[in-house]
């Protein structure tokens, strides 16, 4: 895997509003596959996911 850099951060509001998470996309994974980090801002382990 080749060193990741961050493409995007977008700020979306989930749990009707009361957490709000940061979505984080990369560049670089030679996977193929779109990798994203959520980033919960209520919460004190960071990424909260990783989806595929």
């Amino acid at each position: 895997m080749s060193d990741l850099t961050i493409k995007r951060r977008v700020m979306i509001p989930v749990r009707a509003g009361d957490v709000m998470a940061e979505f984080i996309s990369f560049n670089g994974d030679d996977s193929g596959k779109e990798h994203i980090g959520i980033f919960l801002k209520e919460s004190k382990r960071k990424p909260t996911t990783v989806c595929h």
